[in-house]
């Protein structure tokens, strides 16, 4: 399973929720993830001006709370029972790699039999961003590892 950005929170749910029925996915790959929705908010680039006002979290993250849009990956990576691989370029300027390694901490909080959690950062001398991570020779590699893995589990591919 994937999440990249904002599907990251999606990807993090469904594998908590496939994982307490007894189907978890056979690893989860989060790119450029963040840990929860408040502190993404707040280190959007646009939080850097609005972010001054008194009432920011009141009028833009508490509306999405209160709809039930919380994207707590955070709550949700320590109940995954999958290895978990957590991708982030390092000059990645809509969510900064402080949220991925925040939540890399949250998934090692993890029982060990659930599997291994990695934390890949991908040096901003390559220019990769927020969404360039495709290009990067390391996720070449990760992806072979994966597929290998996946193959070794048995299974369909």
């Amino acid at each position: 399973m994937w999440g990249h950005s904002l599907g990251s929170g999606i990807a993090t749910k469904t594998a908590r929720l496939l994982s307490e029925r007894g189907t978890p996915p056979r690893s989860l790959v989060l790119e450029a993830p963040f840990n929860n929705l408040r502190e993404a908010a707040r280190a959007h680039p646009l939080a850097k001006l609005y972010g001054l006002f008194p009432c920011f979290d009141w009028f833009f993250v508490s509306p999405l709370e209160a709809s039930g849009l919380r994207f707590t990956s955070d709550e949700h990576v320590v109940h995954v029972k999958a290895p978990v691989t957590i991708l982030h370029a390092k000059d990645d300027w809509i969510i900064p790699y402080s949220l991925g390694v925040k939540l890399y901490e949250s998934a090692r909080g993890r029982p060990a039999s659930s599997g291994p959690v990695k934390l890949l950062l991908v040096d901003g001398e390559h220019g990769h961003g927020h969404k360039y991570l495709v290009r990067s020779a390391e996720l070449s590699q990760l992806l072979r590892e994966l597929a290998s893995a996946s193959r070794a589990g048995g299974g369909e591919e």
